[in-house]
């Protein structure tokens, strides 16, 4: 009776820190949708101390873990969980680092996860499940994978399988992929004989065309079929496998709309060595059906007008079968032009289909001959536009790059900022800043909605953290010697680059500079704001006389009691640096 009633006080007392915890991690769940940094930064300020609120810091920790994979920061991961706190659970330890090696995993970094889950296995302990070691094991084979060491894999798979007698999916998966990476696809097929999802289905298939068990007509049939039904994540390496096939069996159109369906289902971001596809194999699969349709209708080597009027027939009814011809074209003709036409007519083909993720895997990937010079002008700017709207900065940039040319008809000078500020936000920031510079080194005297835009495409320079180029593009800006305000304004953001890039003091002398500029007595409002930032600055730069010379200067001329109670407070805080430094 008396452990019953001590058991219902241990639960009563730990009641209200269960009800605290609970709405906090809710909140955070909720934050994360729309905003998982906010969200990580109210874990961190609520997260308890975990010697004195053990459980409920480890539900934190569990959250904070989860929020950092589903950003996909791995790094944040592995870094976080090197350095718990002593006197954890083992069993929360141990799910630690496991997190821990999937991370270092995710990152590439093999050899630091095998060292980690050697001294995982080899610790021994009792508290360890049978569940937790077989799932160690199976990292050990994914770390082996992550090396590059095929041999080293398929050694500790066959001990797995040894030892256990496991027929998780997941597993399945894993060691069918062991098993095709190193050249075994005959074992692979038996491992996935029971196959029941796209992702088995696709390596089975994959190991029975390797195999040789299936010829490859009979498993492009099969894969193409499940294929059109799958409604899975995983379909694209369906029609990978599909597109294999169909080009081993020598179905070049086959081949090529499978490519094409592979292209534009794959998630940007998965990276996969047995399903790799790029923009260079479906070229392929279009030379090889042109070859063929070249012969069909006897297009000989160097007559490329006729070549070129055979595509055009074709355009209409057989699209593909024109590009076809387009693509062998391109990649056989010695004249420049008639290969540049080619790739014309090819693109906008594509184009006409809306097939702008195929655009952007063949000319804008590693491909055979083409890369994103030979895209048409006007489709490359049409593909900005939709990138642009698509908040795809970085899509927009690359294919901005090399168009250095306005189209008919627009203003040249609004043309120019607004591919300077493409650039730079996809990314190519030193093109942008080039761009910028051309822009003010042609410029004569602009008007003022001309010089508010190319301020603005410079306060993106700031953005990025190039704060030397922006103060000189400030420099070289066109600005009439009476407009004082605009001069003013130019001045204080340069002494905010400055101050970014640590010149305390220069940054104080612009900040002043700013305020000063009408007459050495000014003090407007924009000048009481710049000449404050200038003594936060000398502050910073340890001239503690000059700052407090212009805060008390500020009190004085200040009739604002919050701001006169914020300079206040700044003095204050400036005596006492300088008792903690011993000045006087």
């Amino acid at each position: 009776m008396k452990l019953r009633i001590r058991l219902l006080a241990c639960l009563l007392f730990l009641l209200p820190l269960a009800t605290q915890a609970a709405p906090v991690l809710d909140e955070v769940r909720r934050l994360a949708v729309q905003t998982p940094g906010l969200a990580l930064h109210y874990l961190a300020a609520t997260q308890p101390d975990p010697a004195h609120r053990p459980q409920d810091w480890m539900a934190w920790e569990r959250l904070r873990i989860e929020l950092y994979r589903k950003r996909g920061d791995h790094h944040a991961i592995a870094e976080r969980l090197a350095r718990l706190p002593a006197g954890l659970p083992v069993d929360f330890a141990d799910w630690a680092a496991t997190q821990r090696v999937r991370a270092l995993l995710r990152l590439g970094k093999g050899e630091a996860a095998l060292v980690l889950l050697r001294r995982l296995i080899w610790r021994k302990a009792p508290e360890v499940s049978s569940a937790r070691l077989q799932q160690w094991r199976r990292l050990v084979i994914e770390a082996w994978l992550t090396r590059a060491r095929k041999g080293d894999a398929v050694t500790a798979l066959r001990r797995y399988r040894q030892d256990y007698r496991d027929d998780d999916p997941h597993w399945r998966l894993l060691g069918a992929r062991v098993l095709l990476l190193a050249g075994h696809p005959r074992e692979a097929e038996g491992l996935l004989g029971r196959a029941r999802t796209s992702r088995e289905f696709a390596l089975y298939f994959l190991a029975r065309l390797r195999s040789g068990s299936l010829s490859p007509a009979q498993v492009y049939r099969r894969a193409y079929r499940l294929a059109r039904k799958s409604r899975s994540a995983h379909v694209w390496k369906l029609w990978i496998v599909a597109a294999q096939a169909a080009g081993r069996s020598g179905q070049a159109q086959h081949a090529i709309q499978a490519w094409s369906r592979a292209l534009k289902q794959r998630p940007r971001q998965v990276r996969s060595r047995l399903f790799a596809v790029d923009g260079r194999k479906l070229w392929q699969e279009y030379r090889r059906l042109g070859r063929r349709l070249a012969s069909r209708y006897q297009l000989l080597d160097g007559d490329d007008r006729a070549w070129l009027r055979r595509a055009k027939r074709l355009m209409r009814r057989q699209p593909l079968a024109a590009r076809a011809i387009l693509a062998e074209l391109a990649a056989s003709t010695r004249d420049a032009g008639i290969r540049r036409k080619a790739l014309y007519r090819f693109a906008w083909s594509l184009a006409r289909a809306r097939e702008h993720t195929l655009l952007i895997a063949l000319y804008l990937q590693p491909g055979e001959a083409v890369t994103v010079d030979d895209l048409p002008a006007g489709l490359r700017r049409r593909m900005v536009d939709r990138a642009l709207r698509r908040s795809n900065f970085r899509l927009a940039s690359t294919l901005m790059g090399s168009l250095t040319r306005p189209p008919a008809g627009a203003r040249k000078l609004f043309w120019q900022m607004r591919r300077a500020r493409i650039l730079i936000l996809g990314g190519a920031h030193e093109q942008g800043i080039a761009a910028m510079r051309n822009i003010l080194s042609g410029s004569g005297k602009l008007s003022r909605r001309q010089l508010d835009r190319l301020m603005q495409v410079i306060f993106d320079i700031q953005a990025i953290g190039r704060h030397r180029a922006a103060i000189e593009l400030f420099d070289r800006m066109p600005v009439p010697q009476d407009d004082l305000q605009r001069r003013r304004e130019i001045l204080f953001w340069q002494a905010d680059s400055w101050k970014a890039l640590g010149h305390y003091q220069d940054a104080a002398r612009y900040y002043l500079r700013s305020a000063t500029l009408p007459g050495a007595k000014s003090m407007d409002p924009w000048a009481q704001t710049a000449r404050y930032h200038a003594a936060e600055a000398l502050v910073k730069a340890g001239l503690y006389d000059d700052a407090e010379a212009i805060y008390r200067h500020l009190l004085r001329v200040t009739r604002e009691r919050s701001r006169r109670t914020v300079l206040a407070s700044k003095l204050r805080q400036l005596r006492l640096r300088r008792m903690r430094r011993g000045l006087p």
